[in-house]
């Protein structure tokens, strides 16, 4: 039965879902190689023809007829293979490798060094050369072998020339320094295309627990005897730190019960020169309210004195004006007594009983009704009816002498020039 493309494509997707990442392989009892490679069960690349994907992580090599095809070749590349074919996979990831060495040190002191060195494949091209990626993972250890076995070995030539004091003080830069040049130098990027990025020391332990007690006893001896002596330096520098602390006191006390004294003298002083003040003020207003009393005094006298003054210019005003008014009035009367003189003496007898007729007669008429004003009247009626006062006949007579009178005077005026 012939498999189509896509049969083989879902084929090779199902295959890369069961895939998983393994943790760590360990390699001999003294190598330990951490890596993220597929599974033991991963043979992408092993398949006799169909479609081959490289993971991003991954290089891929495409050979046909010994050539390496550069079209379908690369990083995360991909490429169908026919029969015939050749394909590689080669990780580009870094990988650590994590070594341990045990050696005698230059004192004769037995220990374990423990470290771990990073690397990766910069150029796959020049390492499928060198190492089969055929089978991924022993191609992986095998690499790791070869950068491990170098760091082993130097290590113990390193130590074997190095006292347990520069070991444990110096293994930066007299260990793994060093063990990072000679890997560069022996495994070079150039003719292998791996890069050795870094090496480290992790840990360096003595081989013998009491060894090492007995090691570390001078210096927990140092430093117990540093730490008593820094404990009695601190008991002392706190002892003295007190004694300033309370001779601080002592004297902050007296500046301050000093100050306290100033200030209560100060105070004592102040608050006499408030009551001098307050009686100084007293005095000032008192003066003043006298001065001011004073003053209301003389200017209630000046004002009775001016009232008085104006009272008595406003009197002799008016008696003047009453004396210019009476000489006036006499002045007046004078003159009215001579206007009537003159007028008396330039009057004919004619004139003169007008004159009578027309101001006298009214007067009389005046008083003699004023005279009958509360009497008692009594009316008598004639045989005609018609009722009158008991004096009518008496004054229609004098009012008709009257009227004669007047009318024979208006008569002779006329005929005089």
């Amino acid at each position: 039965m012939r498999r189509t493309t896509h049969d083989l494509k879902l084929d090779e997707d199902a295959l890369s879902d069961n895939l998983e990442l393994a943790d760590s392989i360990l390699l001999t009892e003294d190598l330990r190689l951490t890596t993220n490679s597929p599974a033991l069960d991963d043979r992408r690349w092993k398949k006799s023809f169909g479609f081959i994907t490289a993971r991003p992580h991954e290089y891929l090599i495409h050979i046909r007829k010994g050539q390496v095809l550069r079209r379908t070749s690369g990083q995360a590349s991909r490429c169908f293979k026919w029969p015939g074919d050749m394909v590689a996979m080669v990780p580009t990831t870094l990988k650590q490798l994590v070594f341990e060495s045990g050696q005698v040190t230059l004192d004769n002191i037995h220990v374990r060094i423990r470290g771990f060195a990073i690397y990766r494949i910069t150029d796959p091209e020049k390492t499928y050369k060198l190492i089969s990626f055929w089978d991924r993972w022993e191609a992986e250890k095998k690499l790791a072998r070869i950068i491990g076995e170098p760091c082993r070995s130097h290590t113990k030539w390193l130590v074997s020339n190095m006292t347990m004091e520069d070991c444990i003080r110096k293994r930066k830069e007299s260990i793994a320094d060093i063990l990072l040049k000679e890997l560069r130098l022996a495994i070079t990027e150039q003719e292998t295309g791996v890069s050795v990025e870094t090496v480290d020391i992790q840990d360096v332990r003595f081989g013998d627990d009491e060894l090492f007690e007995a090691f570390q006893s001078p210096s927990k001896e140092e430093i117990y005897l540093k730490r008593d002596a820094s404990e009695l330096t601190r008991k002392g520098d706190i002892e003295l730190r007190r004694l300033k602390q309370e001779q601080e006191v002592a004297a902050q006390k007296k500046v301050t019960e000093i100050d306290r004294l100033k200030n209560n003298e100060e105070v004592r002083l102040q608050r006499e020169g408030y009551v001098r003040a307050e009686l100084a003020e007293q005095r000032h207003v008192k003066q003043e309210e006298v001065e001011h009393n004073e003053f209301l005094a003389d200017l209630t006298e000046e004002k009775k004195l001016a009232r008085q003054q104006r009272v008595a210019e406003v009197n002799r005003e008016i008696a003047l004006a009453e004396m210019q008014i009476t000489k006036q009035k006499a002045d007046l009367e004078l003159e009215t007594l001579k206007q009537r003189t003159d007028i008396d003496n330039s009057l004919t007898p004619v004139a003169l009983e007008k004159a009578f007729l027309e101001k006298s007669l009214p007067d009389i008429a005046a008083a003699i009704s004023s005279s009958f004003e509360n009497a008692r009247l009594t009316i008598y009626q004639n045989q005609n009816g018609n009722g009158g006062s008991p004096f009518s006949f008496i004054l229609d007579e004098i009012m008709h002498i009257f009227r004669n009178r007047i009318n024979r005077l208006a008569n002779e005026e006329v005929k005089q020039p």
